[in-house]
């Protein structure tokens, strides 16, 4: 793994708000799998509006969200049933992605102004 690549993690792992959108697509790509395994459950257990394939569902696997990925993870034994969630990290899991939904919006935002 590169050192910018660590650096990356790190950065996401300790505030994944200070990455930008360069730094957040760069992860991504990085971390594809996990968006890959992440998304689709999060977009049944999350409330609308639906998530579209840019949220950050690959954030789920640094450091900084080990507990609510352990939770979840831990909840869900058999795959072949639908996702269930107690009421405390179905609430967290929310809290996740609405603040990764602001985030998205203000990055998109400010990537519009300095276009």
């Amino acid at each position: 793994m590169s050192r910018t690549m660590n650096e990356l993690l790190r950065r996401a792992s300790e505030d994944p708000w200070s990455l930008d959108l360069a730094d957040r697509r760069h992860l991504a790509a990085h971390l594809h799998h996990a968006q890959e395994a992440w998304l689709p459950m999060l977009k049944e257990l999350a409330e609308p509006p639906e998530l579209d394939d840019r949220f950050p569902a690959f954030l789920l696997e640094t450091a900084a969200f080990a507990e609510l990925r352990a939770a979840i993870a831990g909840q869900n034994q058999d795959p072949s049933e639908p996702p269930r969630l107690d009421t405390a990290t179905a609430d967290t899991l929310q809290r996740f992605v609405d603040l990764f939904r602001r985030y998205l919006a203000q990055v998109d935002q400010k990537s519009r102004v300095n276009r």
